[in-house]
């Protein structure tokens, strides 16, 4: 009979632990669970991205004035940063290459200096052809008057 007891017990002993290991087991899956949802980065990041957005919405509602000049403010260091970035990108990188800008924008002012002057040349020049033109005209005209009358002087000594 104690046998049968021992085997009786000891069979409610072995459910008993089979339900307590049944509970370890389903404790420790929700434990497991749990800290795999702690470790899951990308999930957490959502998580803390969509109360942050929730909490400037709400916090936008309530103070829209506020939000307004914070949102200006970043439109303004974001324009002014774009600029900035923009005049290095312009601007030369090292010596070689500032030398070179500076020999190249001297070489357009001479340029231009020098199309000036040859403007003021032309001009100059189409004057002074007009000029000698001018002077060769009349003295062409006074040519042909002096062979005229050189020509007529001859012909009044030989009809003489």
């Amino acid at each position: 009979m104690s046998a049968k007891r021992n085997g009786a017990d000891s069979g409610a002993a072995v459910d008993e632990l089979r339900d307590d290991i049944a509970q370890t087991r389903a404790d420790l899956g929700g434990t497991v669970g749990a800290l795999a949802e702690k470790t899951d980065v990308k999930k957490q990041a959502r998580k803390a991205k969509e109360r942050a957005a929730d909490q400037m919405g709400e916090s936008a509602r309530r103070h829209p004035v506020r939000w307004g000049g914070i949102v200006a403010g970043l439109l303004a260091a974001v324009a002014a940063i774009g600029a900035l970035r923009w005049r290095q990108s312009r601007r030369p990188k090292n010596r070689a290459e500032r030398v070179w800008h500076d020999v190249k924008s001297r070489a357009k002012d001479v340029q231009k200096d020098v199309k000036s002057r040859a403007k003021d040349v032309q001009k100059d020049v189409k004057s002074r052809a007009k000029d000698v033109r001018k002077d060769a005209r009349s003295k062409a005209r006074g040519v042909k008057r002096d062979a005229k009358r050189a020509a007529l002087q001859m012909k009044g000594r030989m009809s003489r």
